[in-house]
């Protein structure tokens, strides 16, 4: 493989990784969607990078019981080991997300 295709090849890797690693937020976000729903019929699938920092019964919650989503930024910050959590506009979280919003867990 020629140097410039692999630097290519990686570049587009270390993008994906990191869009990944962002998506923590949103990850967390959409399980409290799911549990506040109150569809016990349902199946809840926990996505792999959010089932590590949820590795304890004490996370699990602690997340479950944030009041804000700023404060479970904070607290995803604090369990993640990439320190960087992507922060998404106000308007985008509450179209995404209308349960949490109706019930003002996105209000900052």
């Amino acid at each position: 493989m020629s140097k410039p295709l692999n630097k290519e090849i990686l570049a587009d890797f270390c993008v994906e990784l990191v869009n990944r690693k962002s998506e923590i937020l949103l990850q967390a976000l959409e399980l409290l969607e799911r549990l506040r729903t109150n569809t016990s019929d349902s199946l809840l699938r926990i996505p792999a990078e959010l089932t590590e920092l949820l590795n304890g019964e004490e996370n699990f919650e602690k997340i479950v019981n944030t009041k804000n989503v700023e404060e479970l930024a904070e607290l995803l910050s604090q369990y993640s080991t990439d320190s960087m959590i992507k922060v998404y506009e106000n308007n985008y979280l509450k179209a995404k997300f209308p349960i949490l919003a109706q019930s003002q867990f996105l209000d900052i």
